[in-house]
């Protein structure tokens, strides 16, 4: 796994959230996002309070957010945090935030606050990588094209997973008892044809989305007999920029006429 610095050594777990902002202005600034807590998340739901004291939203440098708890039910397993305020370096991205939890004293850092605006839904994703997978994204190799290589029909949506975690430095030694130290603040997925221009119709940048030391990218549409290029540029927050790619091909794979 990757990320950025350990929040608190007290807490046991954490997990990414993607927020995609690229509907919005761009520069720096900061955004509100509510993120519901699936209710189908026994890792989660086993481990925290029945307070709710326990669970923490993290921005991607590691600094605490400005959170209050929108709705919860511990019986139910029903909670939506309403998180604002969140700084950005660059808002017209997929940005990523920590869910922490599983510190039994933790004290209560919920606030209150009168939301203003729409926020952008924070998404969780509880799936591993499958089928299109990109393992091996570093730049060392020296070769002209990218690693990894899929082919897809064009009715076919899904996902390509990037691994980014052996892109990102660690500690020298350990803080907060981990080894986290550069981790991704945003990222931003695209489809290029051969000649570099953008396939708007190939990304739903809306279900982009990360994992632990991964991150989604979801493909679709296309031209038969096409080749393309998937990309997803990320931003860490040591201001590093890679540019991950897999070449995509575009095959609907029928029978040869006879």
């Amino acid at each position: 796994m990757s990320g950025a610095s350990w929040f608190n050594e007290n807490f046991r777990y954490r997990y990414p959230v993607s927020v995609n902002a690229t509907s919005g202005a761009s520069g720096a600034g900061s955004y509100e996002l509510s993120i519901v807590i699936p209710d189908k998340w026994q890792a989660f739901w086993s481990v925290i309070q029945s307070s709710g004291h326990d669970v923490y939203v993290v921005d991607c440098q590691g600094n605490l957010a400005e959170y209050k708890r929108d709705t919860f039910n511990y019986a139910n397993k029903s909670l939506t945090l309403r998180v604002r305020n969140v700084a950005a370096t660059d808002l017209d991205n997929v940005h990523l935030v920590y869910i922490y939890w599983g510190y039994a004293a933790a004290p209560d850092a919920a606030t209150t606050f009168t939301p203003s605006g729409t926020p952008y839904p924070g998404q969780i994703f509880l799936g591993t990588p499958t089928n299109m997978v990109a393992s091996d994204t570093r730049s060392t190799k020296g070769s002209e094209s990218a690693a990894s290589a899929f082919t897809k029909p064009d009715s076919q949506g899904s996902y390509i997973w990037f691994s980014y975690s052996a892109l990102m430095s660690k500690r020298i030694s350990s803080y907060n008892k981990f080894l986290f130290f550069e981790g991704v603040q945003y990222c931003l997925p695209r489809v290029e044809n051969a000649s570099g221009a953008t396939q708007a119709t190939m990304i739903d940048v809306n279900k982009t989305r990360f994992l632990p030391g991964w991150v989604g990218v979801f493909v679709q549409a296309g031209t038969n007999n096409s080749d393309f290029a998937a990309i997803v540029d990320i931003t860490t927050t040591e201001n590093q920029v890679f540019s991950l790619r897999a070449i995509l091909s575009i095959r609907n794979q029928l029978p040869a006429l006879r």
